[in-house]
């Protein structure tokens, strides 16, 4: 039986500090601690992480890495759990700026970080089709 997960956004923009493509499942404090430094630490003053309860949640890190201008960004549209195999199917997408929407002329880094529920399963990530944005 096949069963959605709760997702939670935690964190999301566009001018992360990951300058490369990355998909992470982050099971403990230290290694998101160490994401979430990695993630805002080009800021002067970055942002405390919030608390995450590893023993009932994971934190799903998406990022995009560097994109030529505004307006892309990146979701996390199902975490679907399949009891019979083990495995929990994070479903992935870059959404990108539509024809015609107005962008700023800057290099950008998207990214998101989603707590998932946590179960006894490997997690795999499943890239959909990328999406455009309706402007």
């Amino acid at each position: 039986m096949d069963d959605d997960l709760s997702i939670e956004a935690l964190d999301e923009g566009a001018m992360g500090a990951m300058a490369e493509e990355r998909r992470e499942v982050i099971t403990d404090a230290e290694t998101f601690e160490e994401r979430w430094n990695a993630l805002h630490g080009h800021r002067s003053e970055p942002p405390a992480p919030p608390s995450v309860d590893f023993d009932a949640h994971v934190v799903v890190l998406a990022a995009l890495g560097q994109r030529p201008t505004g307006g892309y960004s990146v979701a996390l549209e199902r975490a679907l759990h399949d009891e019979e195999e083990g495995v929990v199917e994070l479903i992935v997408r870059e959404v990108r700026p539509g024809e015609g929407c107005m962008v700023t002329q800057a290099l950008t880094f998207p990214y998101l970080l989603a707590t998932v529920e946590a179960v006894d399963a490997s997690y795999e990530f499943m890239e959909a089709e990328p999406r455009e944005a309706d402007c």
